[in-house]
């Protein structure tokens, strides 16, 4: 049965998930390792969610974009995984988001992917979190 409040049911689950992420990370690598179609998928219908200009040569423009940031994912550079995420590697260097290419101009987002490294989901996880860390621990030693 469903929790009646939605922020105690969303409290519930970070925890359960925290308790034993391990496990979850390894048992979803495993799972689209032997599944990659599934990870393709996924990633087609995340292209294709960009909401589509207003008319048609602005159409064609967001598609090309969209197919230049597609492209770039090869397979993840931690564990040869199909990709899902590019991943800027120096976030200070971020000028805007991959998702929203649709009003950038083709050497801009050359230019971001550039910047990027092709990550699955779990790895992507794994590389914010080290980044969190590591911004935690230069907070506290200041």
């Amino acid at each position: 049965m469903p929790y009646a409040d939605p922020a105690v049911q969303a409290a519930y689950l970070k925890a359960y998930y925290a308790k034993d992420k391990e496990r979850f990370v390894t048992k979803a690598k495993e799972y689209y390792a032997r599944h990659p179609e599934v990870w393709l998928d996924y990633r087609t219908r995340n292209i294709e969610r960009i909401r589509p200009m207003k008319n048609a040569s602005t159409n064609r423009r967001a598609a090309k974009l969209r197919a230049l940031v597609a492209a770039a994912r090869v397979s993840c550079v931690d564990c040869g995984a199909p990709p899902e995420h590019l991943h800027h590697v120096d976030p200070a260097t971020k000028l805007f988001p991959l998702g929203a290419v649709a009003r950038q101009s083709v050497a801009a987002v050359e230019a971001e992917i550039a910047k990027c490294v092709s990550l699955c989901q779990p790895c992507h996880v794994e590389r914010h979190k080290q980044l969190k860390q590591k911004k935690n621990q230069t907070q506290e030693g200041e």
